[in-house]
């Protein structure tokens, strides 16, 4: 089974580290900053994915941005 991400680092790179995924055993703390991109496959369509960006904070994850978790169909 190919390696999925759902989310990654948020830096100088593209895909900063740390990746999280299935094989990942990195665990978040407190000041790190991701890009939260989970995907869903649309058979015969494609695939789609949102990406929000997220800091850990010693509360919980704080969403850095606005844009909505949902995938609207159109």
């Amino acid at each position: 089974m190919p390696s999925v991400s759902v989310a990654h680092g948020v830096g100088l790179d593209i895909d900063d580290w740390p990746v999280i995924g299935r094989k990942s055993d990195t665990r978040l703390r407190e000041g790190m900053t991701i890009a939260l991109e989970p995907k869903i496959v649309i058979p015969g369509k494609g695939v789609v994915g949102i990406e929000n960006t997220w800091m850990v904070t010693a509360h919980g994850m704080e969403k850095l941005n606005r844009f909505p978790d949902a995938i609207f169909e159109c």
